[in-house]
């Protein structure tokens, strides 16, 4: 019964993949960084490898990041190079790193330059199942659908 209710939700995402016509968004994810310092400084990111990647693609998205590694280290540089459309930014201990969401929301909008910035574009997921394998991997798997679908439809709650 969890298989089959699994397989129906994941084909509930693919459904709203962009259409062949539409060019799909790029993401850059972000798995670990320091934080509060008032700036982005090396961000540890989702690589190619994994099943974040497989996740993005399910969701008809395109990795922002295009080189090797499952969680490569990217500098601020790197980041405006990429110049991802959309960025998720993942921290699910944010209350033991006595940090506000507006204070790491704040440090990305410094980076005035970044397309996921202009277009408001930064999304922060704070749960504990974002960056762990498992059954629960649907749930994160709905979020990056509603944040990354073209489809209307698609976007059915706020993520922040």
């Amino acid at each position: 019964a969890l298989v089959a209710s699994l397989e129906a939700r994941m084909n509930a995402v693919r459904k709203h993949q962009p259409l062949p016509s539409q060019k799909p968004k790029t993401v850059m994810i972000a798995t670990g960084r320091n934080m509060g310092t008032g700036k982005i400084e090396d961000a540890y990111i989702i690589g190619k490898d994994g099943f974040y990647q497989d996740m993005i693609e399910m969701v008809g998205a395109q990795n922002a990041y295009q080189g090797g590694g499952a969680f490569p280290v990217v500098s601020n540089e790197g980041i405006l190079r990429m110049n991802p459309d959309v960025i998720i930014d993942m921290v699910p201990d944010i209350d033991k790193q006595n940090i506000s969401e507006e204070s790491i929301l704040s440090e990305w909008r410094q980076m005035k330059d970044l397309s996921a910035v202009q277009h408001k574009e930064v999304h922060l997921l704070t749960d504990d199942y974002v960056v762990v394998p498992g059954p629960r991997f649907i749930l994160l798997l709905e979020q990056f659908s509603r944040i990354l679908s073209n489809a209307p439809d698609a976007k059915t709650e706020t993520v922040r």
